[in-house]
């Protein structure tokens, strides 16, 4: 059992992988996986009329959770819980500062149909 002891900052998402996790070991032997995920929200627009919209949010997984979701696949539908990290702030080729918010995912869970599931925590 994963006992959520930040309760200031903690997300739970439910999305699709926008493409093929590739883990990354870094120098010091640690593994980190970042990808992406859209989820999908039906609104209703002035009109009245339901309106698809899609959101894109960046995700990271350190240690044993990024080693877990080398299998994700492009489509798969996962669930994740972990906290928001902002303010990292990067100088884009137009001399813009932009800043980047992504998800610490601590638990991930594969909720695709498969024979199989991606599980760690």
């Amino acid at each position: 059992m994963n006992i959520v002891t930040n309760t200031n900052n903690f997300v739970q998402l439910k999305g699709n992988v926008t493409k093929d996790v590739e883990p990354i070991t870094i120098q010091n032997g640690n593994q980190l996986s970042k990808f992406t995920i859209a989820i999908n929200k039906t609104v209703i627009n002035a009109n009245g009329q339901p309106v698809s919209k899609v959101s894109f949010v960046d995700i990271c997984c350190w240690g044993e959770v990024g080693v877990a979701t080398k299998d994700l696949k492009k489509g798969d539908r996962i669930q994740l819980i972990g906290d928001l990290v902002g303010n990292e702030k990067s100088t884009g080729q137009d001399g813009k500062i932009y800043y980047n918010t992504y998800v610490n995912a601590e638990t991930i869970l594969s909720i695709t149909p498969k024979s199989e599931s991606v599980t760690k925590t």
